[in-house]
């Protein structure tokens, strides 16, 4: 863990900005490139890019302090941009999918299409963010003395051998990316990614989720997050169902 990579007195430079950052920046090439082979206009897709980033960052931000205000007051410094847990991956992706898709239906543009470009490169730019994480010491899992296990600290600094559940949701993002690339070769519907990335992900969450040690229990055995990720995965799976073997919404048109 190495949460501070330079201290200018009043200033740091965080690992998790600075990592975060080189997300941000390869995600937006990547799209930038991907949709202007798809014939997008350059200046409004930088506008759509730039307000997809600043919604992501916002929805990450908010759901920070919605999970984490009882316990974590100082969640509320709005002078902070990245501490730890004050940021959390499914506010950013439902920030970055709910801009998108708005901003495409104003322009005229086919969201799901739009969608289908953006969702592997968000399953990329998460997999390089869990190394801020897991340099940050947030997202940190439960106690384990397997094999597995990393010595790492909990936020309030008890160091111990955990699950490092950061390495993990970023080897699963990353391999997510390569496989959703691969599918989008030869997609069946325009959507056809997004939902398998919906499918696919909130599942891996769902999973993976168990080692996690930050997140306290809402339900049964599982966190709000892995409720939220139960809900998601299934009502994709349902739709992806439906649009491959019974040509539900086939003829909607995609606005």
């Amino acid at each position: 863990m190495h949460p501070v990579i330079y201290d200018f007195g009043s200033w740091k430079i965080r690992s998790y900005d600075a990592v975060l950052c080189v997300a941000i920046i390869t995600g937006m090439i990547m799209i930038f490139s991907k949709a202007r082979k798809e014939g997008y206009p350059a200046v409004r897709l930088i506008l759509c890019l730039l307000g997809t980033l600043i919604c992501a960052i916002l929805g990450a931000r908010i759901n920070g302090w919605l999970f984490w205000f009882r316990g974590n007051p100082e969640m509320l410094n709005l002078n902070v941009i990245s501490t730890r847990s004050g940021m959390t991956a499914f506010g950013g992706i439902a920030g970055a999918f709910g801009f998108a898709a708005l901003y495409s239906y104003l322009n005229g543009w086919k969201t799901l299409k739009l969608l289908d470009i953006v969702a592997p490169v968000l399953a990329l730019t998460e997999g390089i963010q869990r190394i801020g994480c897991f340099m940050n010491g947030c997202c940190y899992g439960h106690k384990t003395a397997s094999l597995l296990g990393i010595y790492q600290p909990d936020t309030l600094g008890n160091w111990t051998n955990r699950y490092p559940t950061q390495i993990v949701t970023g080897l699963f993002c990353i391999v997510l990316f390569a496989w959703l690339e691969r599918r989008s070769k030869d997609r069946s519907f325009e959507g056809y990614i997004l939902l398998n990335y919906l499918f696919v992900y909130n599942t891996g969450r769902v999973l993976l989720d168990f080692m996690r040690g930050d997140e306290p229990i809402a339900l049964g055995l599982l966190t709000v997050h892995q409720l939220t990720a139960a809900i998601i995965a299934i009502f994709s799976a349902i739709v992806l169902y439906f649009k491959m073997n019974t040509g539900l919404f086939i003829n909607v048109k995609d606005n």
